[in-house]
C-alpha cells in the first residue's frame, strides 16, 4: 500500500511539475489574466489543492487508517481536478504526457484503498 501511495505522489508531482512551458506566459484560457498568462500563476491555482494532498498523505503514511485513506484520495482527486482545469496552460508538446499522466493518477488511485 505504500508503494501505491507513493507512485500516487509521484505521478501526481510530475504532472504538476510538467503542465506549464515557458512559451505559456502570454497566453491562457480567459485571455491575459488567464492562469497562464503569468508563469508561475497556474501554480498559484493548484496551491490549496496540492496543500491540502500532502497533508493527507502525511496523515495517512502516519496513521494508515481507511478514514485517512479516504481522505488522501478525497485531497488527491480535488488535486487533479484543480490540474485538469488548467490543462490549456500545457504547452501542445506536454499534452500527451500530461493527459497520461492524469489518467495514469486516477487509475492508481482508484486501487489504493
Amino acid at each position: 500500500m505504500k508503494t501505491n501511495l507513493y507512485l500516487v505522489g509521484l505521478s501526481l508531482l510530475f504532472i504538476s511539475l510538467s503542465s506549464c512551458s515557458k512559451d505559456d506566459k502570454s497566453s491562457g484560457p480567459t485571455g491575459s489574466g488567464g492562469p497562464c498568462a503569468n508563469y508561475v500563476n497556474w501554480s498559484s491555482s493548484v496551491q490549496a489543492e496540492l496543500t491540502a494532498m500532502n497533508n493527507a498523505a502525511i496523515a495517512y503514511g502516519t496513521n494508515p487508517t481507511q478514514a485517512n485513506c479516504d481522505a488522501f484520495k478525497a485531497a488527491a482527486n480535488a488535486y487533479i481536478d484543480s490540474l485538469e482545469n488548467i490543462r490549456s496552460c500545457v504547452g501542445a508538446g506536454q499534452l500527451t504526457a500530461f493527459n497520461a499522466n492524469i489518467q495514469a493518477a486516477k487509475a492508481s488511485l482508484s486501487g489504493l484503498c
